[in-house]
C-alpha cells in the first residue's frame, strides 16, 4: 500500500511522481495498528515537502539520450508570516520512444508526463494546523512495445476448419502462419530494442489522475493531539495495446480480408474517498504512549470501465467490451500503546566488574 501525504491510494492509481518531497518510508510487513487501513505486504509512505516560512525554491533540469529531458521545480511563498504558507511545485520529463516502431508510425514505448503540486498550510492558533495539498499529474504516453519471441504454426487451420471445411480452412492457417514466420524472422534480425504493432499510432497508454488530502491537526492540553486525514483522489486509465506484437495479417480471401491476432484495451475510472480520525497521546510522566482511530473509505465507478478485446479478429471487428461498475466500502477501528519499561529495567540490573584473567 502506498501512502502519499499520510493518505492511502489505491494501486490503479499510484502513479504519484516522488518529486519535491520531505522523506519516504518503506515499512515492512504487516501494516495496520499506526494507519487506518491494513495491508500485509508493508507501506510506502510518500511525505511531500511542506511550506516553510522562508522564500525559498529550486529548479533543476536533466537532459539525455534518445531526446530525454526534465524539469522539476518548487516555489515556497509566506503569505502571511508562520501563519498561510504556500508552496507550488511541479516536474515535466518527455523522452522519445526507444522501441523502434518497425511497423513504421512512431517510435514505442516513449516517455511523456506532467504533474503538479499546490500546498497550503495554516497556522490560525498555536494549537491549529492545518495542511491542504491539491496534486495533478497527465501522462499521455504511446503503448510500450512488445517483442514477438515465438510462434505456434497449426492453430489457424483448426480455427477456420469448422468455418470453411478442413482444406480450405488448412489453407488460410498455413498462409497466417507463412506471415507470422516472416515477422518473427524479421523481429529477430531487429533485436529486442524494436517491435512490431497493429494499432494506430503505436496503441495508448494514457493516465490522468488528480487528488486532494486535508491534514488537520489540533493539539490539546496533557499531550493529547486530534488530527483528521481526508482524502479524495479521481483516476482515469485509458490503454490500448497490441499484445500479438505482430502488424495486421491479411486473410487471403475477397481480395484479402483484415485479421487481428490478438489486441487489448481497458478503461477504468474510479473515485476515491478516505476519512480517517485519529486521537493520540502521551501519559504517565510520558511512559505511555498510545494512538486510537478510526478510519473509511468509499470508492465507485466514475464512467465507463472495462475491457475490450480483438482476439483472432476477422475484418477487425472487435469483440464487446466488458464493462464493470465498481463500488466498495472499508470501514476500520484500530489502536496501539507503547510503554517505556528503560528506567525500571536498568533500576534492577546490578553491574559486576569483571576480573583479569
Amino acid at each position: 500500500m502506498t501512502y502519499f501525504a499520510d493518505v492511502p491510494i489505491p494501486g490503479i492509481a499510484s502513479n504519484v511522481p516522488s518529486y519535491d518531497m520531505d522523506n519516504l518510508q518503506v515499512l515492512k510487513g504487516p501494516q495496520g495498528t499506526l494507519f487506518g487501513r491494513n495491508t500485509l505486504g508493508g507501506a510506502v509512505v510518500l511525505t511531500p515537502a511542506s511550506p516553510t516560512s522562508d522564500y525559498e525554491g529550486y529548479i533543476d533540469f536533466r537532459a539525455g539520450n534518445l531526446g530525454r529531458e526534465s524539469v522539476e521545480g518548487a516555489l515556497n511563498i509566506p503569505l502571511i508570516e508562520d501563519k498561510l504558507l504556500l508552496r507550488v511545485a511541479g516536474q515535466a520529463e518527455t523522452g522519445d520512444g526507444y522501441v523502434k516502431n518497425l511497423s513504421g508510425g512512431p517510435d514505442l514505448s516513449n516517455t511523456r508526463e506532467g504533474s503538479y503540486r499546490v500546498s497550503l498550510l495554516a497556522r490560525p492558533t498555536d494549537y491549529i494546523k492545518d495542511t491542504f495539498i491539491y496534486d495533478y499529474t497527465i501522462i499521455p504516453e504511446r503503448a510500450q512495445g512488445d517483442y514477438l519471441y515465438k510462434a505456434n504454426p497449426g492453430v489457424f487451420g483448426a480455427l477456420f476448419a469448422p468455418s470453411f471445411g478442413p482444406a480450405l480452412g488448412q489453407a488460410i492457417g498455413n498462409n497466417l502462419d507463412s506471415q507470422i514466420a516472416n515477422y518473427l524472422a524479421l523481429q529477430k534480425a531487429a533485436g529486442p530494442e524494436a517491435g512490431f504493432t497493429d494499432l494506430a499510432n503505436g496503441g495508448i497508454a494514457f493516465s490522468r489522475e488528480q487528488g486532494i488530502s486535508n491534514d488537520l491537526r489540533v493539539d490539546l492540553p496533557d499531550n493529547i493531539q486530534v488530527r483528521n486525514i481526508l482524502g479524495l483522489r479521481e483516476i482515469y486509465n485509458n490503454e490500448e495495446i497490441d499484445t500479438g506484437a505482430v502488424p495486421t495479417l491479411t486473410i487471403p480471401l475477397g481480395g484479402g480480408l483484415p485479421f487481428t491476432l490478438f489486441d487489448a484495451g481497458q478503461t477504468q475510472q474510479q473515485e476515491y474517498l478516505t476519512d480517517e480520525m485519529q486521537v493520540s497521546g502521551k501519559s504517565w510522566n510520558n511512559r505511555l504512549t498510545w494512538v486510537t482511530g478510526f478510519f473509511y473509505n468509499n470508492d465507485w465507478s466514475s464512467g465507463p470501465s472495462g475491457s475490450q478485446f480483438s482476439a483472432f479478429s476477422v475484418g477487425g471487428v472487435p469483440s464487446p467490451a466488458v464493462t464493470a461498475l465498481v463500488s466498495e466500502h472499508n470501514y476500520a477501528v484500530y489502536g496501539q500503546t507503547g510503554l517505556d519499561l528503560s528506567d525500571w529495567l536498568l533500576k534492577g540490573m546490578t553491574l559486576q566488574p569483571r576480573l583479569p584473567l
